[in-house]
């Protein structure tokens, strides 16, 4: 069991990596703070596990947030909702059509979701 907690010292290389990012991350993170100063922050919403923009379908509890989130906005009427946020909306459902059709308990959520998007292109 002792194996197990022990602690292995990172080498130069490690280090150096780990370094070289942490001075990066610092370094956007300072111009991301100007770039709100100055109203001209944009962020993509990008998965940060793959790169690439985030879509329907490639992680489950991004796809929960969103159909709860979804839910909550129309809820309220979409009140507020400005037009980054419904594009941003749009493009993470993609076509309606697309939208898997669904079995047993999804096939409601599905159907929710479905009508909430329709709502949310009529505004």
């Amino acid at each position: 069991m002792e194996r197990v907690l022990s602690f292995s010292v990172p080498t130069r290389e490690a280090e150096r990596l780990f370094l070289e990012s942490f001075a990066t991350a610092k370094d956007r993170f300072r111009q991301s703070l100007v770039a709100v100063s100055q109203a001209r922050l944009s962020l993509a919403n990008t998965d940060l596990d793959t790169g690439r923009p985030t879509r329907r379908g490639e992680y489950s509890l991004a796809d929960e947030t969103y159909d709860e989130w979804l839910g909550k906005l129309a809820d309220g009427g979409f009140a507020n909702v400005s037009a980054s946020l419904q594009s941003d909306l749009v493009d993470y459902y993609g076509d309606l059509a697309s939208l898997p059709t669904a079995t047993g308990a999804d096939r409601k959520r599905t159907a929710a979701i479905r009508q909430h998007l329709a709502r949310l292109s009529w505004r």
